[in-house]
């Protein structure tokens, strides 16, 4: 089974892989995280393909079809963590939470 899982680096992300290591191909996307490479490596994923992308960006998208055309599953977890940031900032919260998603279904 081919597995996509975008926001792989936040905490739902980490535990999904952790609960998946048994899975033959993840695709696992991720943005800003500086960790994300040695969580991978300290918990032996080795199944797991890191791609650090920017899913605000549809030419960044395009480098997910490159390692793979079709995926069986995906898991869409990119997102905006933080509640507060919102309200200071609603089109940052929009394109982090919604056109992410509308830029990868595209």
């Amino acid at each position: 089974m081919n597995i996509l899982i975008t926001g792989s680096s936040g905490f739902i992300g980490k535990n999904a892989l952790l609960s998946m290591n048994k899975c033959p191909e993840i695709i696992a996307t991720y943005n800003t995280s500086s960790d994300f490479l040695e969580f991978l490596n300290k918990n032996d994923l080795r199944n797991i393909t890191p791609l650090q992308i920017d899913l605000t960006s549809r030419e960044e998208i395009s480098k997910i079809l490159e390692i793979r055309p079709t995926f069986d599953l995906c898991i869409f977890l990119a997102a905006n963590g933080d509640p507060a940031v919102s309200v200071d900032k609603p089109a940052f919260d929009l394109t982090s939470n919604t056109i992410t998603l509308i830029n990868l279904l595209e």
